[in-house]
């Protein structure tokens, strides 16, 4: 077809009988289908029109002027552009979050579409614990494109779900055949893409193949810099070519940028290999994304921080591509110059289980990184293991010295953080300490005010907490002066521990929201800190608001090791709702869920150690309580707070008919945190007890005893339970 009248010709055919008596006779073939169609109210569908949307285009204007009380529905991947016209556009079905669940993935009509299409090639197939997984993958790897998912579907009459799902980075060999009856350019998922291809210009096909170097999304500005030349594509032209590609659904509008399906962008890149240019748009892919990085890097910890994490956000999937393709191309400058900031952002707002894995690449660049990277780098891979420090303290104390030396304290300040605890942990508080007054002397307010949090944390690990309230509020206001959000809301949620356990619920928990209000994009662990707060307030339904509200962060953002922090709190809104064998359900499932996040089993022991522990403190079996108590102190010596240990040996102690030890137990908790815990109801509850058993005056001295035990004494007792 190339001109109206051939579409008025198509149209004719299907609206004429096959004998043609009601073909019109002769004449011009609009003509004849006005004829047909009549003077009244009617609907007209042209099907596919994107192969001829000019002539298609033309076509309805003329006869809707000849007919106006006729509506046309048109299909076409591109809007025809006729007065009146109204699109509505169809995107691919919704798809289910990621990690969903069998209850929740089957709403998403994607899922339904895969699991119908599915069962009818192998009867009894279900979408179950053993399945949802891989469908959930896959449907969203296809990103929700029905003739993608029928042909996916299909395969299960050989495959099972993970086969299909590991297959689908050769998508295009894997979904090859279809319904033999169905048009050509319909049978696979590469016909049906290659058809739309052959609609673009020149120029489209161009920016298509090269955005596909893109592995998600983008703003305008990228894209013009990336994808750019100054022959085939200036830079000017970028912007009306990419409203074209939108226009016609090889690209998408996602808020204020753009990106391909996984599908087209699979078959861009293969003609962007094709066209020879893949090494060439993904070098500048890489320099843009480097320039970003730094330019946003100091601005991460500033007033402006904000507007960089939404930049961070938006292109952290582009970024970490720019990472990788740096390194695999032996680009160590390029390389440190996206770490740098990147590690800011995994340390103070995304964890990334590849962190390691990069930090490690980089290092392995050796003296080819320029000095305070490497001097940088080293520490970080060194000091921060899975396993915890890999170091000892003499070498620790050497690369402290480096980065002081070589000046990384001050070119990657987020590093103080990871040097100055770890030297604390190895005995080295004079280095520390002198290290920290060197920081103070300079004027750097956002790293002045990060050796305060260190502080704090070395105050709080000597049991010294007046010194760890005062350096927090230091801390506050250096953080405040820079602008910096995130590293603000970190202090407040360590001073709403501290009036926490004052007994000042009301002043904890202002903190808890200020956090929360400071940080939107990163509520999880202040809602989790608020939710406690407010069981220990004794406000047990505001709690489980909290938790609901978490919990559906947690699900929302697909993180396992977020699942298992609510799962966590909720045993204890359990425990303190009265229904500790409630809670004991809960780390069961905590158990499970703990096992698919990159957390060691032994980490995960320890976790639930305590909380099990205070489970059967609650329920009264003393008995199964004593047998998890090494296990519970090890965890917390562990974790550096060991305090709460000495207040469930107290428990335990007072259970097993023991008053004195109790009281004394209760004294040392004081001693070994620098103030007793007086927010935590259950421990007044138990020093009422206690009292009521003793009498006020014995149970005073013993809990004296304890108190006024040298702090080191009181570990050694704690310690001894270890074993």
């Amino acid at each position: 077809m190339s001109g109206p009248d051939s579409v008025a010709d198509a149209v004719l055919g299907v609206l004429s009988s096959p004998d043609g008596r009601l073909s019109g006779g002769q004449g011009d073939p609009l003509d004849r289908v006005v004829e047909l169609l009549g003077g009244g109210e009617s609907v007209l569908v042209l099907d596919n029109c994107e192969h001829v949307v000019g002539a298609a285009a033309e076509f309805a204007r003329q006869l809707l002027e000849r007919q106006p009380q006729l509506a046309i529905l048109a299909t076409s991947r591109e809007s025809l552009e006729v007065m009146g016209e109204a699109l509505c556009r169809l995107g691919p079905l919704d798809l289910p979050r990621h990690r969903a669940d069998p209850a929740d993935a089957s709403r998403s009509a994607a899922v339904r579409l895969f699991v119908d299409r599915a069962a009818a090639v192998r009867p009894g197939f279900e979408l179950n614990t053993s399945t949802v997984d891989a469908v959930v993958n896959v449907v969203r790897r296809l990103d929700g494109l029905p003739l993608a998912l029928e042909l996916a579907a299909a395969r299960l009459r050989a495959m099972s779900p993970e086969q299909i799902e590991r297959r689908l980075d050769d998508r295009f060999r894997l979904l090859s055949t279809g319904n033999r009856a169905a048009q050509p350019r319909q049978r696979t998922l590469h016909a049906v893409i290659e058809w739309s291809w052959d609609l673009l210009t020149e120029q489209e096909r161009l920016l298509a193949r090269r955005m596909s170097v893109f592995p998600a999304g983008t703003g305008g500005a990228a894209a013009e810099a990336v994808c750019s030349d100054a022959a085939d594509l200036p830079a000017d032209d970028v912007g009306y070519v990419l409203d074209a590609l939108v226009e016609k659904s090889i690209v998408e509008q996602a808020g204020n940028g753009y990106r391909m399906l996984e599908s087209i962008r699979a078959h861009a890149a293969q003609k962007l290999r094709q066209a020879g240019e893949e090494e060439q748009v993904r070098g500048r892919f890489t320099r843009y994304f480097a320039g970003l990085a730094e330019e946003h890097e100091p601005l991460l910890r500033s007033a402006r921080q904000l507007e960089s994490l939404l930049i961070f956000d938006s292109e952290y999937d582009n970024l970490m591509f720019a990472l990788r393709s740096a390194i695999d191309d032996g680009d160590p400058g390029t390389a440190v110059q996206i770490l740098g900031p990147l590690y800011w952002y995994w340390n103070s707002l995304r964890y990334d289980a590849r962190t390691d894995n990069y930090v490690a690449r980089v290092v392995e660049f050796g003296d080819a990184l320029p000095e305070d990277a490497r001097a940088a780098f080293t520490a970080i891979h060194l000091l921060a293991g899975d396993s915890g420090p890999k170091a000892d303290a003499e070498r620790t104390h050497a690369l402290i010295e480096d980065c002081a030396r070589t000046g990384a304290l001050q070119r990657y300040p987020v590093l103080l953080m990871a040097t100055l605890p770890m030297g604390h942990f190895l005995g080295l508080d004079e280095l520390v300490a002198r290290q920290m007054r060197e920081v103070r002397a300079r004027p750097d307010r956002w790293a002045t005010a990060c050796t305060f949090m260190v502080e704090a944390f070395i105050h709080h690990d000597h049991g010294d907490w007046v010194g760890c309230s005062t350096a927090l509020a230091h801390a506050l206001r250096g953080f405040e002066a820079t602008g910096d959000r995130l590293w603000t809301a970190m202090v407040l949620s360590g001073q709403a521990q501290v009036h926490s356990v004052e007994g000042d619920h009301d002043e904890a928990i202002a903190a808890f929201e200020r956090s929360l209000a400071l940080t939107p994009q990163d509520a999880f662990s202040y809602r989790v800190g608020l939710a406690t707060e407010r069981m220990r307030s004794g406000d047990l339904d505001g709690a489980r608001r909290d938790i609901d509200a978490a919990e559906q962060e947690a699900r929302d953002r697909g993180q396992r090791l977020l699942e298992t922090e609510a799962l966590v709190v909720m045993t204890e809104f359990h425990r303190r709702s009265g229904h500790p064998d409630r809670a004991d359900r809960e780390l069961d499932r905590m158990a499970l869920l703990a096992r698919e996040t990159p957390l060691p089993a032994d980490a995960i022991e320890a976790r639930i150690a305590s909380a099990r522990m205070a489970n059967r403190l609650a329920a009264g079996d003393a008995a199964a309580a004593r047998e998890l108590l090494s296990s519970a102190v090890t965890a917390a010596f562990a974790h550096r707070d060991i305090a709460p240990a000495a207040q469930q040996l107290a428990m335990l102690l007072h259970l097993e008919g023991d008053p004195v030890g109790a009281a004394t137990a209760l004294g040392m908790s004081q001693t070994i945190r620098g103030a007793f815990d007086h927010g935590d109801p259950e421990l007044r509850e138990l020093v009422t007890e206690l009292a009521q058993r003793l009498g006020q005056a014995e149970y005073d001295e013993a809990y004296r005893r304890g108190a006024e035990m040298p702090r080191h004494e009181a570990l050694e007792r704690l310690t001894a339970y270890t074993t």
